[in-house]
């Protein structure tokens, strides 16, 4: 069984037990789109008994990939924009993405799945949402400064309805951010210990962010306009 400490992604493990619970797995094709998703898709090739696509958006986290799935059967890693992949059209019968989709190419992405995923084929999708009314400069900066550009909670299942998904369930785990934060911070100060100087000046972008947004999150009061929603949605007949 998955490990919640094993999942550093916003929402932990909660969107994948979520669907676990709420779909039988056994013979899918399963794609796993997004960086840090390695335990999730060593987990599905368990429950599915069948071979899982994992992909990510560049090289660092290719190698970081492959060192995480190791020789781990069922698993194959491979670097793609997440917006135009090699895929076939209706290739997959379930596609999860976890905290990879809310990025100013989110309409491409979005569009790339569907086309990838089969009529009828699962999609389950978990994002960073900006909960309640107008978010402060501070906080949209979190986010720009991330790439991402994301969708107010109000309005996230319309997004996907409006792109012909039928919502099957729909989930708020905001109350798990605390803890991703807070595990984040723990791991950026073993980081700094273990790095040399010269991978800390190598990571010096990633490590500045994750000590931005949690810091922001943790301490100056984004925890009040940031949530993390996901849903298990259907994808229409053309």
């Amino acid at each position: 069984m998955i490990k919640e400490e094993n999942i550093l992604l916003p929402g932990l493990s909660k969107q994948f037990r979520m669907l676990r619970e709420h779909a039988e797995l056994k013979g899918l094709s399963i794609l796993v789109v997004g960086s840090a998703s390695e335990e999730i898709a060593k987990e599905f090739a368990i429950l599915s008994e069948n071979h899982i696509e994992l992909i990510v958006e560049d090289f660092d986290s290719l190698m970081t990939s492959k060192l995480v799935v190791g020789e781990t059967d069922g698993v194959t890693v491979k670097m793609m924009d997440f917006h135009l992949t090699d895929y076939e059209k209706a290739q997959f019968d379930l596609i999860y993405a976890q905290g990879s989709t809310a990025s100013f190419e989110r309409n491409k992405i979005i569009k790339e799945l569907k086309r990838i995923l089969k009529p009828g084929g699962i999609l389950c999708v978990g994002e960073l949402v900006l909960d309640g009314g107008s978010a402060p400069q501070f906080v949209k900066n979190i986010f720009s400064n991330s790439g991402m550009l994301p969708l107010r909670s109000a309005n996230f299942a319309d997004y996907f309805i409006e792109r012909n998904f039928e919502i099957l369930l729909e989930e708020d785990f905001t109350n798990t951010l605390h803890r991703y934060y807070t595990a984040n911070l723990k791991k950026l100060v073993v980081a700094k210990e273990e790095l040399s100087e010269d991978e800390q000046k190598y990571y010096k972008k990633v490590l500045k962010k994750v000590n931005h947004e949690s810091g922001a999150f943790l301490k100056q009061g984004a925890d009040k306009h940031m949530g993390f929603k996901a849903l298990i949605c259907k994808r229409g007949e053309d």
